[in-house]
C-alpha cells in the first residue's frame, strides 16, 4: 500500500501519543488532560517537522498535559528549535 501523499495521519499520530482530537467547538475550559480541540495547529506543525512535532507533544505532556492549545504549542515549538 502506498502512503497518502499529505503525510501522517493526525489522528494516528496524535493516538501514538495518547491524545484525544475533539472538534474545536467542543472546547471548554478548563480542558481535560491530553485534548486537543480542533489540531489544525498541530498538523501544521507536523508537515513542517515530524518529529519536532513529537517532542513538542512530549515536552508538554510532561508538563502541563492540560495545555494543548495553539499559543502553547506554539511556544514549546519555538523553544525546541534550534
Amino acid at each position: 500500500m502506498q502512503r497518502s501523499e499529505n503525510g501522517i495521519n493526525l489522528h494516528r499520530f496524535c493516538e501514538g501519543y495518547g491524545l484525544k482530537i475533539r472538534p474545536y467547538h467542543e472546547s471548554r475550559t478548563p480542558r481535560p488532560a491530553n485534548t486537543v480541540y480542533g489540531g489544525r495547529y498541530l498538523k501544521r506543525l507536523m508537515r513542517k517537522d515530524i518529529d519536532q512535532a513529537g517532542l513538542v507533544v512530549r515536552c508538554i505532556q510532561s508538563s502541563n498535559p492540560t495545555c494543548f492549545d495553539d499559543v502553547t504549542v506554539w511556544a514549546t515549538w519555538l523553544s525546541t528549535a534550534e
